[in-house]
């Protein structure tokens, strides 16, 4: 509240609370042109916020035009059958400060749930290697390191890397990427070649947010998951992506740019008229 008048000498007020979901203020779209979306979840999620239709438009994202050489050009890995799990940060200690539960049985709650997960992983995936990361946030967090230290104990064939490796670099390698509600599942998704799951199993607050993502596989017990490895994912909610006839960014600005150029020579040739 203070700093913002201190600096450039007005109160800032947000249209939107990013935390709390609460709408500040409803003539959000005087504040841009246009909002550029790259999944249709997002179009509507921005509808709902701002109550605009005509400034919103879909493009697509650059992972899916030159992702594939980018990356090749910035990690030079090739894709292995490697599943790569990547727990969110945080939740732990809203369970333990804000609800009040006992790390032990923090602890043993999410350890037991993702060792079912493992479990269905080396069961229908027996010769994958399955590699487990934290947050880097979590180097120092004693909670869980708990809970990879029992994960380790129990399936000691599982590989640990330090919270400190780049999670886009193991993207690459793996072919499945596991999580909970990681935006790492969201950057992956634009991925043709890897298959991006979002577990609901956790009694998370938002566990659900990526059910309705276009290109990330989404379940909410272990039993849906066993049975879409099962049946190779067949039967899985995952959505397409945008297809190819939808503009990139670099394409949009150039048809923008056009039709300003036409739109100012008509209103000088009018102006000339006149």
């Amino acid at each position: 509240y203070i700093i913002p008048p201190l600096f450039i000498g007005t109160f800032f007020r947000p249209s939107f609370n990013t935390r709390t979901g609460r709408f500040i203020r409803k003539n959000m779209g005087k504040d841009f042109d246009l909002h550029l979306c790259y999944k249709r979840i997002e179009i509507s999620a921005a509808e709902k916020r701002t109550g605009l239709t005509d400034k919103l438009l879909l493009i697509r994202h650059p992972l899916e035009t030159v992702g594939e050489e980018c990356n090749g050009f910035l990690f030079q890995e090739k894709q292995e059958e490697l599943i790569l799990i990547l727990p969110s940060y945080g939740f732990t200690s809203r369970f333990i400060v804000e609800m009040g539960r006992p790390e032990a049985e923090v602890v043993e709650d999410i350890a037991h749930k993702w060792l079912s997960v493992i479990k269905v992983f080396r069961e229908k995936f027996p010769h994958w290697r399955i590699v487990w990361k934290l947050h880097p946030a979590t180097r120092y967090d004693k909670v869980w390191q708990s809970i990879t230290a029992r994960l380790q104990r129990e399936c000691p064939e599982k590989e640990v890397l330090s919270p400190e490796e780049q999670a886009s670099r193991w993207t690459i390698k793996s072919k499945m990427v596991v999580s909970d509600v990681s935006t790492v599942l969201w950057w992956a998704s634009f991925l043709k070649s890897k298959l991006t799951i979002s577990l609901d199993i956790f009694g998370y607050p938002g566990g659900a947010d990526m059910k309705d993502y276009e290109g990330i596989c989404y379940f909410n017990s272990v039993d849906r998951l066993r049975e879409a490895c099962s049946n190779n994912f067949a039967d899985a909610t995952r959505k397409k992506c945008p297809t190819n006839d939808i503009d990139n960014l670099t394409s949009f600005l150039a048809k923008r740019t056009e039709k300003l150029e036409y739109a100012a020579n008509v209103s000088s040739r009018n102006h000339l008229l006149f």
